[in-house]
């Protein structure tokens, strides 16, 4: 039987993918509160970035690239249905077939 990638299971892939890193990043905030010379800010308030515009859920390619201009790069599409990335400077859109399922804000590396 041949794997497919699914929407749902795509998504799914994606929430368990993101939930490992948030608690990785948790995990590293308790032992960076263990450094005196180190204030740790716990993730969820890393800077806020709500004022960054991203495409909605529905949107399709045509709207998002009208509205937000070329992306930096493009990959895929790839699986069945397919899905492409769209990678812009300060975010990601992920769409099936040429609807937007998810933007994903990029975080700021640590200076």
């Amino acid at each position: 039987m041949k794997n497919k990638l699914t929407l749902r299971n795509y998504i799914v892939f994606i929430a368990v993918l993101l939930s490992t890193n948030v608690s990785a990043q948790q995990n590293e905030d308790v032992e960076l509160t263990q450094d005196t010379n180190t204030i740790a800010i716990p993730v969820g308030t890393q800077g806020n970035q709500s004022h960054i515009a991203v495409p909605s859920l529905g949107m399709n390619m045509n709207t998002v690239k009208s509205s937000f201009g070329d992306p930096e790069r493009t990959l895929g599409p790839v699986g069945s249905p397919p899905i492409t990335t769209w990678i812009y400077p300060s975010f990601s859109v992920y769409f099936e077939r040429d609807i937007v399922i998810h933007s994903v804000i990029e975080r700021k590396s640590p200076q």
